[in-house]
């Protein structure tokens, strides 16, 4: 399980890699066709976006990875450390609702969208836009499974130490 996920987090990175790359090599292509080549292209600044795009969705798996989503604790630290660890708990089971929902309506959405070209390029399916979308929010509903786990499992050993 460890290598399975180990090699998740790595293809996650890898690929947040690429899509920066992309986004600024595109970027800077658009920018000295504009004013060195003299003939600007207009599907650079879409595919852009939409590699932002990706880069987004795949940055909130990377955030539930490494817990790095804003949250307001405030009220949570106080509390003891088992109560603590059920809230997380229950955080992580109300995001794992909403991904369904969310991964489950853009499939939809992707699959509705087949047909739909992007204005700049012909050859692009919005498809492949909402398709990045959803494999950003499957990774995202895979990685809260993973820290759901984890924080049950600490949760439940926590009990176990405190009736022995």
């Amino acid at each position: 399980m460890r290598s399975l996920k180990r090699g998740l987090d790595r293809s996650l990175d890898a690929l947040m890699i690429l899509l920066l790359a992309g986004i600024v090599f595109l970027v800077l292509l658009q920018i000295f066709q504009r004013y060195f080549a003299l003939f600007p292209t207009p599907w650079t600044e879409e595919m852009s976006r939409y590699l932002f795009v990706y880069l987004t969705f795949f940055g909130g798996a990377y955030l539930i990875k490494e817990k790095g989503h804003i949250t307001v604790d405030v009220a949570v630290e106080r509390l003891p450390r088992r109560l603590r660890l059920a809230v997380l708990v229950l955080v992580y089971l109300l995001m794992l609702a909403f991904l369904y929902i969310f991964t489950g309506g853009i499939l939809e959405l992707t699959l509705a969208s087949v047909g739909v070209r992007a204005s700049t390029m012909p050859w692009f399916s919005m498809a492949y836009l909402y398709g990045g979308v959803w494999l950003g929010g499957v990774l995202m509903f895979l990685y809260a499974a993973i820290e759901l786990a984890s924080s049950a499992r600490r949760l439940l050993v926590r009990r176990r130490e405190g009736r022995a």
